[in-house]
């Protein structure tokens, strides 16, 4: 079903879409959700020579499935990394940096973010991960309607911001709007793609 709808998804066909592959994503039992998750850390991990030299990166609290971080977190903390997570004021994404994931609190959308409001500068933080629902073979994303990300990353370029899906997220007809986040670098369980 997901290949059908995607053989021409165009704009127009943005919430069947996101309908579909939210469906898909949330029946995915938590060992599978674990296991995927486990495989694109790894990945990630090892794939961290060959991004330039980096000191800090902006993860996500996952959420409905989507690609867990918490392995990555512990990684990167371990590496000396600072690690920075969003958090929803207004109709604007801040980040702020955070130690552990012990401190955290329900925010808008009831999606976990960091407690606290000392919020860094975008150009403080070398690398974005951002969550997404899909991605095309162009690098755009398929995020979930608000257009948070697209509205504070459009400033930035897409060397800087990656992605985590499963591999039936990277939808490879999908091309997106004009507005829409590009990707650099994308992480599924199967495989890392470098986007040009």
């Amino acid at each position: 079903m997901v290949k059908k709808l995607t053989e021409s998804s165009q704009v127009f066909k943005k919430p069947e879409l996101r309908s579909l592959l939210l469906k898909k994503r949330l029946n995915m039992d938590y060992d599978t959700v674990l296991s995927r998750s486990i495989d694109i850390g790894n990945l990630f991990i090892d794939s961290i020579h060959q991004l330039e030299s980096f000191s800090s990166i902006a993860l996500y609290y996952p959420t409905n499935c989507e690609v867990e971080t918490k392995l990555i977190h512990n990684t990167l903390i371990k590496l000396h990394k600072k690690v920075f997570y969003p958090k929803l004021l207004g109709n604007r994404i801040r980040f702020i940096q955070a130690h552990s994931l012990d401190n955290f609190s329900a925010g808008k959308f009831n999606i976990m973010e960091p407690v606290g409001l000392d919020f860094v500068d975008l150009e403080d933080i070398d690398f974005f991960v951002v969550p997404s629902l899909a991605v095309g073979k162009t690098g755009r994303r398929l995020g979930y309607g608000g257009g948070f990300y697209d509205k504070e990353l459009e400033d930035i370029g897409k060397e800087r911001i990656l992605s985590f899906i499963y591999d039936f997220q990277f939808i490879e007809t999908y091309s997106g709007e004009n507005h829409d986040i590009k990707f650099s670098k994308v992480f599924t369980e199967k495989r890392f793609m470098q986007i040009n």
